[in-house]
């Protein structure tokens, strides 16, 4: 009998985030995933206070992505005490081949960038933004919206928050009397 090991689509997006971070060198064993929407994926998205108009979802493989010619909401949780990145992870459909586009980035009702995206390099492209720290401080959850600029957004498949957090282990931990 062969034994075949089940991977859940949690834990191949968390697989993806850590490749793609290792490919960005910027992986660091201080920072944690804290909270990650599978974009186009329902459950997912419900969770996540999903909106939006004038959007189109596909399917690339068992990857489910979604692009718009208007805009995307999502709300993701953070802690409330350290600077926020935010990961947007873009994939490559075929018929997206060698076309750059451009997203804005907001949270928060502020915009924190409008990357080009160009489709052509990997067919997975992770993409960070640093969040000013005072959009963020004292808040568990923010507001993330993807806009499109000139035309479809990329495709977007997956964001995450990852932050830098603080825990004693128990060994670490005073011990009162």
């Amino acid at each position: 009998m062969s034994c075949r090991r089940f991977v859940t689509r949690a834990q191949r997006a968390g697989q993806f985030a850590l490749a793609g971070a290792l490919l960005l060198g910027a992986y660091r064993p201080d920072r944690r995933v804290v909270d990650t929407v599978l974009v186009g994926d329902t459950a997912s998205e419900a969770l996540h206070g999903f909106d939006g108009a004038a959007m189109y979802a596909g399917k690339l493989g068992t990857t489910t992505y979604r692009t718009t010619t208007g805009w995307m909401h999502y709300t993701l949780r953070t802690y409330d005490d350290t600077d926020v990145t935010l990961v947007l992870t873009f994939v490559r459909p075929d018929t997206m081949t060698g076309v750059r586009r451009r997203v804005d980035v907001l949270v928060e009702n502020t915009l924190v960038g409008s990357p080009q995206v160009h489709t052509d390099s990997a067919s997975f492209a992770p993409l960070q933004i640093v969040v000013p720290f005072a959009l963020t401080k004292g808040k568990g959850h923010i507001a993330v919206v993807l806009r499109a600029t000139d035309g479809p957004t990329p495709a977007l498949a997956a964001i995450r928050t990852l932050q830098e957090h603080y825990e004693l282990s128990p060994l670490q931990t005073p011990i009162v009397r």
